[in-house]
């Protein structure tokens, strides 16, 4: 019998690949939910589309009640204020939940939140904490939360700022950070792929954290993707403490919210997270290159079949 796999948030630089994924397996029958109808959406012919918002219960209830497991994908981190972040990463799952409450056996349940659930003291950080206190107090299935490093891919606007820099300059002027990890999208999608096609839910009743286990500073990073792109680059670093007041300094005449806006930047400083190494040989999980992950940013194009 196929497991059916319904997937909130299917559409992100997450979700992409792990659709694409599942719906290579003849074991698995993909369901995804989304507000909005979307016009290239036919080139994943193997996928169930469903059209609905979170708030049309008896649509969300009918679809959770046949579901074999949920994959809850929904969230975002490019927000304005604190009510723009609770909206989207803490409201969606309430209503997520609140439907799951009328079934008798609610189904397993992956929850995408973030490493920086860690640092509550950002923004994003603590609506993914209150997000995963949601959980923990709140839904009855069995479930897991995967905590991701920073997410690596071309989609990232963090990553995109490197490369291209990298592309008109040879020298940068950065911060010293703390290293901190990482983890390649395709990686994390096949890391949520196998726990989906799992014979033993891990029901773990705690976050895992995902990383690669590569940990680099900020320039360390730098380098890496200038030796990749074949550029010599030339690096001045100076303290991170006097960039974060000035840019706090700067962000508030301007009107803009420091918290959101320096999330990545300030848990740079203490962001180390690695992959559990039981999780890795249970699982089976060897994270792609760096070598490769950045050829493979730097050589993306855009092709216009996905989703987003």
């Amino acid at each position: 019998m196929r497991k059916r796999v319904v997937i909130f948030g299917g559409t992100g630089q997450v979700g992409i690949p792990l659709v694409e994924y599942l719906s290579g397996l003849d074991s698995i029958e993909v369901h995804l939910v989304s507000r909005k109808r979307r016009e290239n959406a036919n080139f994943l012919p193997k996928v169930q589309f469903h059209y609905f918002g979170l708030d049309e219960t008896d649509k969300l209830c009918s679809i959770l009640a046949q579901a074999g497991i949920a994959v809850f994908l929904i969230g975002g981190n490019n927000c304005y204020d604190r009510e723009e972040f609770f909206s989207r990463n803490v409201q969606p799952l309430k209503q997520f939940i609140d439907a799951s409450r009328s079934l008798v056996s609610p189904p397993p349940f992956i929850y995408f939140s973030s490493v920086y659930a860690l640092f509550s003291q950002s923004l994003y950080g603590a609506s993914k904490l209150e997000a995963e206190t949601l959980i923990h107090d709140s839904y009855h299935g069995p479930w897991v939360i995967l905590r991701p490093c920073w997410i690596i891919s071309h989609y990232d606007r963090f990553c995109r700022l490197i490369v291209d820099g990298i592309d008109k300059r040879s020298f940068f002027v950065l911060p010293r950070t703390s290293p901190f990890d990482y983890i390649y999208y395709k990686d994390l999608a096949r890391i949520i792929s196998s726990l989906i096609v799992s014979k033993n839910f891990p029901c773990n009743k705690k976050p895992l954290s995902i990383g690669a286990g590569d940990a680099r500073d900020l320039i360390g990073f730098y380098k890496a993707f200038a030796k990749e792109k074949g550029k010599r680059i030339k690096i001045l670093p100076i303290p991170l403490t006097p960039i974060l007041k000035l840019l706090n300094l700067s962000f508030h005449i301007l009107g803009y919210p420091c918290e959101g806006t320096l999330d990545k930047l300030k848990s740079q400083r203490f962001c180390r997270v690695f992959t559990d190494v039981k999780f890795k040989e249970k699982y089976q999980f060897n994270p792609t290159p760096f070598e490769q992950v950045a050829q493979d940013i730097i050589n993306w194009r855009p092709k216009g079949s996905n989703l987003l």
